[in-house]
């Protein structure tokens, strides 16, 4: 225990030497930690109880994945710890380092470590892939710990990969319990019909097939597709009964997949259609690794592989709106630049952000981006009044969280009734 209690006090002592370095590739809870400690949100009292429960989970993590006995498993431990109370206080507080350090203060820090192995528990029980019959869940949790908080290393961006993941994961479960569900319908259908199939593809066919009822009686070849398509391209189908049998939180994806084969009608109706939606094929995942490292690269790239600020994020926004290589901070004749090509030009906010977002930022990050983009999104109209001066419209988006360089003049009268 003693020499558990070094280890794990040698690693806060680190973390307070660098706290004047500020590293942007330092885990979330020593930043957070750093951040209360400096804020007076954490006092003496909380880091006595971390240092005093600290040695306690790791001891725990050490047992689990090796032996307490030995140092290289405490050290493993040690870095575990780290990552699991990172990735609870990342998903936690979205970020934010304040949020952060006030849950350290609030809570219990074995709680924190907790919470991140719970979330790690999660994705571990869902599919990798929408393939049914396929047991494809890896076959120890250690596997997914070592994936989302490994020991070898303290390490970040935790939340990226395991929020990416998760969406995909979550993705597969409900196309697999939609298609199962679906598949119920079809009394002459077994399920192991369809073992080793995507469930992507067998949902759209059955529901393709279920416009003539539910007698399909066995897999059906590519030419019977084409078959049913041509008859049905000129109909006017009604959902609505499949719809209504459906549960709510099924609903989404089945109507997805409806508009899918209609926009392959609509096709077929002009004599040119792609029946890819209904052929079977191997499930490859690669082009899903391919986009994410793309997304990822071009994201680092943009924020300079620093963890953006909201206003950091927020000035990314404004300043791809305004025809210019998003960046994360601006000069006030930047800014006056900007607001001046706005005047002249008028963008699709909308489609523009939602392009700008999907092909820019990665998806873990898209929530909180499009609520920012609200924010900023009320206070554009001002930006187009001629009769606004600069130096307000300037004002107006440092308020609206614009990270804004150089602010030298007073601060301009508060405008309190702004256009609609």
């Amino acid at each position: 225990m003693f020499e558990t209690r070094n280890i794990f006090i040698i690693l806060l002592y680190t973390m307070t030497q660098r706290f004047l370095a500020l590293q942007d590739n330092r885990p979330f809870f020593e930043r957070a930690l750093q951040y209360g400690v400096k804020n007076g949100i954490i006092d003496q009292g909380k880091i006595d109880e971390i240092l005093e429960s600290g040695p306690k989970g790791m001891i725990q993590i050490a047992h689990t994945f090796g032996t307490e006995y030995l140092r290289p498993d405490l050290l493993e431990a040690r870095n575990r710890i780290v990552n699991l109370v990172s990735l609870y206080l990342e998903n936690t507080s979205e970020w934010d380092l304040e949020k952060a350090a006030k849950l350290l203060s609030d809570h219990a820090f074995l709680s924190h470590s907790k919470g991140g192995s719970d979330m790690v528990k999660f994705i571990h029980h869902l599919p990798e892939t929408p393939i049914l019959g396929k047991d494809d869940i890896p076959d120890s949790i250690e596997e997914s710990y070592d994936r989302y908080t490994p020991g070898k290393q303290m390490a970040h961006w935790l939340l990226s990969k395991y929020r990416y993941d998760r969406y995909v994961r979550m993705k597969n479960e409900n196309a697999i319990r939609v298609c199962e569900w679906f598949m119920e319908k079809f009394p002459h259908l077994h399920e192991e019909d369809f073992s080793g199939y995507n469930s992507e593809w067998v949902f759209a066919t059955l529901l393709l097939f279920s416009i003539d009822g539910f007698d399909l009686q066995s897999l059906p070849t590519k030419q019977k597709i084409i078959d049913t398509i041509q008859k049905n391209q000129w109909r006017e189908i009604s959902w609505d009964t499949i719809l209504e049998s459906a549960p709510v939180v099924y609903i989404p994806y089945i109507k997805n997949t409806i508009a899918a084969i209609e926009k392959i009608f609509g096709k077929a109706a002009l004599g040119n259609f792609d029946i890819g939606l209904f052929e079977s094929h191997e499930y490859d995942m690669s082009w899903i690794d391919v986009h994410e490292t793309l997304i990822q690269e071009q994201w680092e790239r943009l924020t300079k592989g620093k963890f953006p600020t909201k206003q950091e994020k927020q000035t990314l926004l404004f300043s791809f709106l305004t025809g210019r290589e998003p960046q994360t901070s601006i000069t006030e004749e930047e800014a006056r630049t900007m607001i001046n090509y706005l005047m002249k030009h008028t963008p699709e906010y909308e489609k523009t952000i939602d392009d700008f977002i999907e092909q820019n930022i990665p998806h873990e990050y898209h929530e909180s981006i499009k609520h920012q983009w609200l924010s900023l999104a009320k206070e554009m109209g001002t930006l187009y009044e001629k009769d606004v001066p600069l130096s307000t419209k300037i004002w107006i988006l440092r308020e609206a969280g614009c990270n804004i360089l150089k602010w030298r003049g007073k601060t301009p009268k508060k405008v309190t009734t702004l256009p609609k």
